[in-house]
């Protein structure tokens, strides 16, 4: 199987498009060396299932199968095409595979096909094969939008608030911190977020030779760390910074609090 050179991080956010549920699963680990100039070639493997739910997303009879070809898939474009699988979109009983590919006469829609042809013998699978030098099916679809990015990353948080040993239904000091290139975007943040509720530290310059200057707020709240009550502070968060520029930069609940 053709090596990656970067450490995988798979992660799976839920969206819409139009009327559609969409499920998108992402190697969220490729970003950094997005794109990669030896592979320039996207290959999207389709296959139309069978026993679909209701909004279109793979069912549990489905689950074994389609896992099965998307294993079949990796090992195929990976040994054969020195491909690299970087996510799959479920849509209106659609499944597409994603890889990138060296281009090379392998690389053909033909080839590939033809490679392809019995890895779902139950299934109908459609290749296709085009030029996307710049990875943009990877950067501009797959890469979630900063509400999906962060509402994963809250879920990774929340599994390791409960390492840490923190009862979910307590509330705990949640700490936060903002990013801003203007220091008046970041001094606007810290009066709406004082407004929202939060002990709010005066914006801080950061300084890193080279880069351009950066503010940093940081804020903080008693809240409780269930899905549903973290995942709707930090929205209302993100509807306060980013219509001013600002980047989130996530937030922590330390070990050693006492859950109340």
């Amino acid at each position: 199987m053709n090596d990656k050179p970067w450490s995988e991080a798979f992660d799976l956010y839920l969206s819409r498009m139009q009327e559609h549920r969409l499920s998108v699963m992402l190697d969220l680990g490729a970003a950094p060396h997005a794109p990669l100039s030896s592979h320039p070639m996207l290959i999207r493997a389709r296959v139309r299932m069978l026993r679909p739910r209701e909004d279109g997303l793979r069912s549990s009879s489905e689950i074994e199968a389609l896992d099965s070809i998307e294993r079949r898939l990796i090992e195929l474009v990976g040994n054969i095409l020195l491909g690299l699988y970087v996510g799959r979109v479920e849509i209106n009983a659609l499944c597409d595979f994603i890889f990138y590919t060296p281009d090379s006469p392998d690389a053909s829609a033909d080839v590939v096909q033809d490679l392809l042809a019995d890895v779902a013998s139950d299934y109908e699978l459609v290749t296709t094969v085009e030029l996307d030098p710049d990875w943009n099916l990877y950067r501009d679809f797959l890469w979630p939008n900063p509400y999906e990015y962060q509402l994963m990353l809250n879920r990774r948080q929340v599994e390791l608030a409960l390492t840490h040993g923190h009862d979910l239904d307590g509330d705990v000091v949640v700490d936060h911190i903002t990013l801003f290139y203007r220091q008046a975007r970041a001094v606007e943040a810290a009066s709406k977020l004082r407004i929202a509720g939060f002990e709010v530290d005066e914006p801080r310059r950061l300084s890193r030779e080279g880069d351009p200057p950066e503010w940093s707020v940081a804020f903080r709240r008693a809240d409780r760390l269930d899905r549903t009550h973290i995942d709707g502070v930090v929205i209302d968060v993100l509807d306060i910074i980013l219509p001013l520029e600002g980047r989130y930069d996530g937030w922590s609940a330390p070990a050693n609090q006492r859950d109340n």
